[in-house]
């Protein structure tokens, strides 16, 4: 099927262009053809590509879905319900043991320099009942295109941490999955704050497992 405005073997394909942002070392986007739009334009820089805003009712990237509807939306707090264990000050309390947990509808409430880019965290605070080598890991747990990574700071210090201030950070140690696992020397008494969130922006489901030393 070819139109005027429409190209593709079922007509639902709209033309398209591929343009980098910024120019020479930004990722790939792909850009609709339209005059308004100018996010290629040739003999000048491109443009920023458009993002959706998720609460606006309009289609702001062009793509023909709005809010909800737009998959670039799927994560966002407008669309989801906000974890309880979002912000650093309302960390979920935990001990040994396995911990469901997800990151859609999460927020940035912390640093976001372990792994490079950690967005869309959630915390977790582990007064240490033992001393030791102790594991924490989600190893095959992490939902569909979902890649968590994990950040532990000392909680003596308060919420929200700041800066590169992590004692531990693991963007991907579990064989075969890619996930984040820890091993620390906690010691008995103290507290741990673990943060957990998605890589570039990424959400989803997983499982927290804390194993102190047998």
């Amino acid at each position: 099927y070819y139109g005027a405005s429409q190209v593709g073997p079922d007509g639902v394909f709209v033309p398209a262009h591929s343009y980098r942002f910024p120019d020479g070392t930004g990722a790939f986007e792909i850009g609709i053809f339209d005059v308004a739009v100018a996010s290629d334009t040739p003999g000048g820089p491109n443009a920023a590509p458009l993002t959706e805003d998720c609460g606006n009712g309009l289609d702001d990237d062009g793509d023909g879905l709005a809010d909800c509807a737009d998959d670039d939306c799927a994560c966002d707090a407008a669309c989801n319900p906000v974890p309880a264990n979002d912000d650093c000050a309302n960390a979920q309390v935990v001990g040994e043991g396995t911990f469901t947990f997800t990151t859609t509808g999460a927020s940035d409430d912390g640093p976001t320099t372990c792994g490079g880019v950690l967005s869309r965290d959630v915390w977790f605070s582990f007064t240490a009942p033992c001393t030791g080598l102790t594991t924490f890991t989600t190893c095959g747990t992490a939902s569909v295109g979902f890649n968590p990574q994990m950040a532990i700071y000392d909680g003596t210090g308060g919420c929200t941490p700041s800066g590169s201030t992590w004692i531990a950070c693991d963007a991907g140690s579990c064989i075969g999955s890619g996930e984040p696992e820890i091993i620390l020397d906690v010691v008995a008494g103290q507290t741990y704050l673990v943060q957990l969130g998605g890589f570039l922006d990424s959400c989803g489901t997983g499982d927290l497992t804390i194993t102190c030393p047998s």
